[in-house]
C-alpha cells in the first residue's frame, strides 16, 4: 500500500510530459513559421485624384444668368442644360442674319434663273416656308424684277425675229423679181437672136434690133442690181441674228456676274449664320459629359467671358488613387501589382476594401510643397467604379483621403520575425 502511493507520487512522468508538450507545440510552431507564406505589402496613405478626368466648364463669352438648373452634387448626363442664360441679343443678332441669309437666297435664285435663261424661279422650299415679312416681301420683289427683265429681253428678242422675219421676205420678194427679170432677159434673148438673122437678111431695120437690145442690157443691169439688194438683205439678217445671240449673252453675262457676287456674299452670310447659331446654342450651358456638378461657382448673375462656373467629375471613368510611398519602400513596389484601398472617410461597415491595381510609378521622389513632410514616390493605383457600394459610389469626390495596401510578394513568419534582428546587426556591423 506504501509503495502504491510512493509511485503514484512520483512526477516525472508528468515533466517528461510537460516538456514533451511545450517541445512539441515550438516544434509545430516553428514548422509553421518556417514554411507559411503570408503576403509581404507596402503601407502608403493616399488620396483620391484631384483632377482625374474631370472637366471644367465654362462660357466662351459670358452674359446674364436667366436660370441655374443644377445642383451641387447633382448627376448630370452629357447634354443636360446647367446653366441657361438671357438669349435675346443672340437670338435677335441670328434673326438679322437668317433674314439678309435668306433675302440673298431669293437673289441667287433669281440670278439662276436669269443666268440659265429659264422661264420661272426655282424658289427653295425653305424659302418659300418662311413667313417673315421680309423674306416673303424679297420673294415677291425677286420674282417681279425676273418678270420685267425677262420681258424687256422677250421684247427686244421679239422685234429683232420680227425683223429677221421681215428681212427674209424682202429678200423672198428680190428673189421672185429676180427671177421674174432672169425670165425676161431670157426672152429677150431669144428675140434678139431672131433679130439678128433678119437683120443680116436685111428684113429687120436696125432700130427694132438696137430697142430690144437696150431693153435686154437694162433688165439684165436689173438682176445685177438685184443680187446687190439680195446680198444687202442677207447681211442684215446676219447683222439682227447676232444681235439677238449678243442681247442674250449681254444678259446671261450680267446675271452670271451678277450671280458670283451674290453666291461670295451668301458663303459669308452661311458662316455668320453658323457663328450667331453657335452663340444662341451656348446661351444654354450643358453638360459636356455625364458625371456628377462640383464646384458650382455662381456668386451673382452675371458671368465673364471664360470663367469657370463649375466642375463634372466622370461617373464612369475610373477612380485614380494618388498613393504616396515611402524611399525606403520603393523597391517592393511596381506596375501591376495588386493593391487593397480603403477609404477612411466612410465606416467599414459602409465601404469594404476594395482592390486596385497599380497603373504607374513615378520614377524620382516628390518633394511636398509643405517642407515639414517628407518626400515620397507617387503610385497611381486604378479602382473601378463598379465594384464600389452603390450607396457611397456618388458620394466620392476628389481629395478624399484612403489608405493603400500594395501587395509586393510573400515572405515567412520567420522573416518578419528575424528582419529587424538582422538589419540591426548589420547596421551595428557598419558602425565606427
Amino acid at each position: 500500500m506504501k509503495q502504491k502511493r510512493k509511485a503514484s507520487a512520483n512526477p516525472r512522468p508528468f515533466i517528461i510530459a510537460g516538456y514533451a508538450t511545450i517541445l512539441l507545440t515550438f516544434g509545430v510552431v516553428g514548422a509553421w513559421a518556417a514554411i507559411a507564406k503570408l503576403d509581404k505589402a507596402v503601407i502608403a496613405s493616399g488620396e483620391v485624384e484631384v483632377e482625374a478626368n474631370r472637366r471644367e466648364v465654362q462660357h466662351l463669352e459670358g452674359g446674364i444668368v436667366k436660370k441655374k438648373d443644377v445642383a451641387e452634387g447633382q448627376v448630370v448626363k452629357a447634354g443636360d442644360v446647367l446653366i441657361e442664360l438671357r438669349d435675346v441679343e443672340a437670338r435677335a443678332d441670328l434673326q438679322v442674319v437668317t433674314i439678309r441669309l435668306r433675302i440673298g437666297e431669293a437673289v441667287e435664285a433669281r440670278l439662276r434663273a436669269e443666268r440659265n435663261l429659264e422661264d420661272h424661279i426655282e424658289f427653295k422650299e425653305s424659302l418659300l416656308a418662311d413667313k417673315t415679312p421680309e423674306v416673303v416681301d424679297a420673294v415677291a420683289d425677286q420674282q417681279r424684277i425676273f418678270d420685267d427683265r425677262t420681258s424687256i429681253l422677250k421684247s427686244q428678242q421679239d422685234i429683232l425675229t420680227n425683223r429677221v422675219d421681215q428681212l427674209k421676205r424682202e429678200k423672198l420678194g428680190l428673189g421672185e423679181q429676180k427671177e421674174a427679170y432672169e425670165a425676161r432677159a431670157k426672152v429677150l434673148l431669144g428675140r434678139l437672136d431672131r433679130l439678128r438673122e433678119g437683120l443680116e437678111s436685111g428684113s429687120i431695120q436696125k432700130n427694132l434690133f438696137a430697142t430690144y437690145e437696150d431693153e435686154y442690157i437694162e433688165v439684165k443691169a436689173f438682176v445685177a442690181s438685184m443680187d446687190t439688194e439680195i446680198a444687202k438683205v442677207e447681211k442684215s439678217i446676219g447683222e439682227t441674228e447676232f444681235q439677238m445671240l449678243q442681247t442674250r449673252q449681254e444678259f446671261r453675262e450680267r446675271a452670271s456676274t451678277e450671280y458670283k457676287e451674290i453666291y461670295g456674299q451668301i458663303q459669308e452670310l452661311r458662316e455668320q449664320s453658323k457663328v450667331a447659331q453657335d452663340v444662341l446654342d451656348r446661351t444654354k450651358i450643358r453638360a459636356p459629359i455625364d458625371g456628377v456638378a462640383q464646384n458650382i461657382k455662381l456668386n451673382g448673375f452675371v458671368i465673364q467671358r471664360g470663367q469657370t462656373l463649375l466642375e463634372i467629375v466622370p461617373d464612369t471613368d475610373e477612380m485614380i488613387i494618388n498613393a504616396r510611398v515611402q524611399p525606403l519602400d520603393i523597391d517592393s513596389v511596381s506596375e501591376g501589382l495588386t493593391a487593397e484601398v480603403k477609404f477612411t472617410s466612410f465606416p467599414s461597415r459602409l465601404m469594404p476594401i476594395i482592390e486596385g491595381e497599380v497603373l504607374t510609378v513615378s520614377r524620382g521622389t516628390i518633394t511636398p510643397e509643405d517642407t515639414r513632410q517628407t518626400p515620397y514616390y507617387l503610385a497611381r493605383v486604378q479602382v473601378s467604379k463598379d465594384v464600389l457600394p452603390e450607396d457611397v459610389r456618388g458620394r466620392l469626390s476628389a481629395g478624399m483621403p484612403a489608405d493603400v495596401l500594395i501587395t509586393s510578394g510573400e515572405r515567412t513568419v520567420v522573416d518578419y520575425m528575424i528582419s529587424p534582428i538582422t538589419d540591426a546587426i548589420w547596421k551595428s556591423l557598419r558602425e565606427e
